[in-house]
This record gives C-alpha cells, structure tokens and sequence, in this order.
C-alpha cells in the first residue's frame, strides 16, 4: 500500500470519492484479496432519557455510542484515488478515537488513583471489553472474510454472559483494531463525565438523597433561588458569622418560619408553601461560587493555617488538625 496507508491511518477525500463522503474520517483497517477495509465512527447527538432512582425517574442527558461503519472499497480504487490526491492522510493523525480526544497525551491510569471508592476501576472496565473481543480479535481474518462481518460480531454479542450491547461490541471490535490494539482505546470518555446542567433540565421530581421525611420533600434548586443564595451570602459574609447563622438569615429573609420539629430541634417552614433550600443546598451553592479559602477569610478574618482546622464553629481558634 503506497502513501505510507497502515493500520490505523486516517484518510479523508477532499471532494468526496467512490463511496467516500467529503469532510468524512475513515480509518484504515486491511487490505486483503482486492479489497481496502475502511471504518467510520458516526457520533450521534446526545438525547435526553430519564433513569430510575430511588426518589422517581430522573432526566438524564446521555452522550450515545458512537456507531461504527465498516466499508469496503476495491483496493485499485483505493490506490487510484490515493495517486491522483482524490484520497489524502488527514491533517491530523488522532492517537485515540476522536470521543477521547481529550484525552490524548494525559495519563489516564492516574484517573484510576483518584477513585479509590470506585466500585470498578477503569481500567477493569478495559480489561472486561478485551475479554469480550478476544476471540473476534483472533478470528479477524476470517470475520472480514465474510459477507457480513457485522453480523458475526452482533452474534458473538448475543452469546455472552451477560448478553453484550451490539453497537457498543462492534466499537470496541473496530476501535481496538484500527488503533492498533491499543487498550487506552477503549477507555471511557471520562472527561465527560458530569458536563450536564440541572438548570437546563427542569424537574417535578424531587433530585437528590431522600429525605427522612419522604423522598417526594422538599423541592429542587431552581436558577433564581442559586442565585438568590449566592448574592445573599456575598452581602451578608463577615468576621464571626458562620454559614449556619446566614442561612438562618436567609431562611427568614425569604418568609420562612421556624417551628420545633418532632425530635425538638428546629425545621423551617414557608407558610404560602413557596420553594425553599435546606442548609445542605444553601452550603453547597456557596461552596460552588466561593473557594474555600475566600470563605475562611471571609467568616472568620484571617487566612487559616495549613493543616488546621477550629475547635468549634462559634469558637475560630485553630489548632493543627491532629487535635
């Protein structure tokens, strides 16, 4: 194969070729008896789907599987277009999938030291996707020999235990090949992870942990009350005032009352039945706008020393954390 075309290579045509589409990545597979295997992965839109939780289905913002195609095309084609610049190397040659492309050059088992509470390490999840195409993997010639290859690795998918998604299969299959079997391939976009906004998502079911009080109580952080507690709490911060005095302020700038709950201590309460934030909420949303030493500086006058903390919240004395 002329133009220095291996596995793995990106190729695009300029104005489009035989059955290659203009502004199209496809990726360079084989070349066997005649015939250049190409593949393309289509990123789908993400499409909004709720989830079952243990306080009602909740709307969750899924980023889809991306769908890989394989494509056949005569090898004198191929290397016809490749002659006359019909078919060209793309600019840039990606290492790792196009969905993980912020991921290139960073050290990805380092994500696995971070979550050490993880109930599965990426990298297990790696070594599960290889277990699964293992004997696709083996049997590759034989596989794209055929008249269908898709339909040996859909069927393979069907026959494991548990039973494998398709499409996810048939990725995992073609990315590993086409990047040269390389495990990090396979890893998951994790830089993804948590780019969904609430806020564009609004819900009548209550989010978050259930309330002991019935896992329908209470209500959900809307733009306008975020934004409320956070210019609250930017007028209302000084030296002395801890966080729990200032929601309590905050609670009553907005209608709340108090009243004595069954346990004797204090809950709040909105006598017209308004939306309101629990202390929990309330912190969070600060935690979110100011850095933690902003809020120390700020409620308590000084900057902390590292590796202290206070004795008690009314009493801003450091000690070294040991204490």
């Amino acid at each position: 194969m002329s133009a220095g075309i291996s596995i793995g290579t990106q190729v695009v045509a300029p104005d489009g070729y035989r059955a290659l589409e203009r502004g199209v990545t496809y990726y360079f597979l084989k070349s066997a008896s005649g015939t250049v295997y190409l593949v393309e992965f289509v990123e789908r839109p993400a499409r909004q789907t709720t989830r079952k939780r243990p306080n009602g289905r909740l709307p969750v913002q899924q980023v889809p599987t991306p769908v890989p195609y394989l494509l056949q095309i005569p090898r004198e084609d191929f290397e016809s277009g490749l002659l006359d610049g019909r078919i060209v190397r793309a600019e840039h040659q990606h290492l790792l999938p196009p969905w993980l492309d912020e991921l290139e050059g960073r050290n990805l088992d380092s994500f696995d030291a971070r979550r050490r509470s993880a109930r599965l390490s990426h990298s297990a999840r790696v070594n599960r996707k290889l277990e699964l195409i293992d004997p696709l993997v083996r049997g590759v010639n034989e596989i794209l020999a055929a008249n269908n290859p898709d339909q040996i690795i859909n069927a393979h998918a069907r026959r494991c235990k548990p039973r494998q998604n398709e499409t996810r299969l048939r990725l995992a299959f073609y990315t590993y090949l086409v990047f040269g079997r390389n495990p990090l391939a396979l890893h998951y976009p994790i830089h993804r992870i948590g780019h969904w906004s609430r806020a564009d998502h609004p819900s009548q079911v209550k989010r978050g942990s259930p309330s002991y009080k019935g896992k329908g109580h209470g209500h959900n952080a809307t733009p306008e009350m975020i934004e409320q507690i956070i210019d609250y709490y930017a007028r209302k911060v000084r030296p002395g005032k801890g966080m729990g005095d200032i929601y309590s302020d905050f609670m009553t700038e907005i209608g709340c009352l108090e009243r004595e709950g069954p346990h004797g201590y204090l809950t709040y309460w909105h006598p017209r039945g308004l939306p309101f934030p629990t202390e929990d909420m309330f912190k969070y949303y600060v935690r979110q706008s100011f850095s933690r030493e902003q809020i120390q500086v700020e409620s308590i006058g000084c900057q902390v020393p590292a590796g202290c903390k206070p004795v008690s919240r009314t009493n801003p004395v450091f000690l070294p954390a040991i204490f």
